[in-house]
């Protein structure tokens, strides 16, 4: 064996330099540490910028929750909720569709669009098979978001253009709502011109947005519906209670009567005159209903006239309750009628301007 001695940059057993890559100049220890400071300078920017999203996405979140409890109607509520959605991205143009999968019916609880002027009745469940050519629909269908230009979405999924849709826009967004599993809904943002674009991570926002939207919708609904269960429960209890009320007084006025008809089966054996008997008789009849103006009349001479054997008036003198022919009056009105009158003073007047009576003595209430 020839053993060799190398000689240059290799002698005396050491590791020789590695040589520069030509075209590289080292950059000065002030150059790198300034690139550096601007690299972290960025990554602490970036990380504001992230923060900052993150606390207004939470602010959000807790601003939809709060809607859901508030006392404010779904509209209000709605309204609100697309006020919120609005700080976090372009929605000027925004809708809310709800679906029904089994009745296949849609509504729209609440719809803004500066385009797009015919609103629909947030109350009024529409078919599904009015909107064969809804890009809204097919996001319902699919449950899955779509977003880019209205018409290249048409094109895509092979749907005609229909200007019963409203207007096409530049860019559409549409994220479905859903609930254990099952496609509750959509939410739709567009634009109509080149002042918004959406980006992936407004379709991500608007989809987590969307899902506490769901959340706070379904809140209010269950509010509302045990509102009107309560409701209900009240008017079922206050009618029994009207129906207990009523039984009670029914019954205690009729022991009342009861014992109303023993005190005058009573006067009839212990009086020792008529007036006595008749001026009992009213203070019986004062002991169930108003009675300081009282009189008792008799039909006499073959029914052609009355005779009044006992009158207590506030206002009328004896004397007009005398012994009289049959007159146009309410007594006499009751005796040819045959039945009871219970006449308040515009239904007696009701009588006079009829010709059914005159008016005899002070008028009544």
């Amino acid at each position: 064996m020839i053993l060799r001695r190398t000689t240059g940059k290799h002698d005396q057993g050491g590791d020789a330099a590695p040589e520069r890559d030509a075209g590289v100049t080292a950059q000065p220890p002030e150059e790198v540490e300034r690139l550096a400071a601007i690299a972290r300078e960025q990554r602490l920017e970036s990380l504001l910028l992230e923060t900052k999203q993150k606390e207004r996405l939470q602010r959000a979140l807790y601003a939809l929750s709060d809607l859901a409890s508030r006392d404010i109607g779904r509209t209000a509520m709605l309204r609100n909720a697309h006020r919120i959605v609005r700080t976090l991205m372009y929605a000027k143009n925004f809708f809310i569709a709800l679906y029904e999968r089994e009745a296949r019916t849609i509504t729209f609880p609440y719809f803004a669009d500066i385009h797009d002027l015919e609103f629909p009745d947030p109350d009024e469940a529409l078919t599904e098979d009015a909107f064969p050519n809804s890009l809204t629909v097919a996001v319902l269908r699919q449950g899955k978001p779509l977003m880019g230009p209205s018409a290249s979405l048409r094109a895509h999924l092979g749907i005609p253009p229909d200007p019963r849709r409203g207007p096409d826009s530049t860019d559409w967004l549409g994220v479905p709502m859903v609930s254990d599993g099952r496609v509750r809904g959509a939410v739709v943002v567009q634009c109509y011109d080149n002042s918004a674009r959406f980006t992936e991570e407004n379709r991500d926002l608007l989809s987590y947005v969307a899902q506490h939207m769901l959340i706070a919708l379904d809140r209010r609904q269950a509010q509302v519906d045990l509102e009107r269960r309560v409701e209900i429960r009240t008017a079922e209890l206050a009618a029994t209670n009207r129906e207990l009320v009523v039984q009670v007084r029914e019954r205690e006025l009729g022991e009342r009567l009861q014992a109303a008809l023993f005190r005058i089966a009573e006067v009839t054996s212990t009086t020792s005159s008529m007036h006595e008997f008749y001026a009992a008789l009213h203070s019986v009849v004062g002991e169930l209903l108003y009675a300081r103006n009282f009189y008792v009349a008799l039909l006499v001479d073959d029914d052609q006239a009355l005779d009044f054997p006992y009158a207590v008036d506030e206002i009328d003198p004896g004397s007009f309750f005398k012994r009289t022919l049959l007159r146009r009056g309410l007594t006499d009105l009751v005796l040819r009628r045959g039945t009871p009158l219970l006449a308040p003073r515009h239904a007696i007047e009701r009588l006079q301007d009829e010709g059914e009576i005159e008016r005899l003595g002070a008028p009544a209430e």
